[in-house]
């Protein structure tokens, strides 16, 4: 029982994909697209290029 109590709190620790993109993306364009990219994470592209 420890030691899944031990995994389950691990994996409650680690961020999903939609944080890990709405982070990146705020990161590597500024704060405006970090917050596009969390309202409408489907819509956006990941690479960054928004012409």
């Amino acid at each position: 029982m420890f030691s899944f109590i031990v995994v389950v709190f691990f994996l409650f620790l680690v961020p999903g994909p939609a944080v890990i993109i709405t982070i990146s993306q705020t990161i590597k364009s500024g704060r405006t697209n970090g917050i596009m990219t969390d309202f409408s994470p489907s819509n956006s592209r990941i690479d960054g290029d928004m012409n």
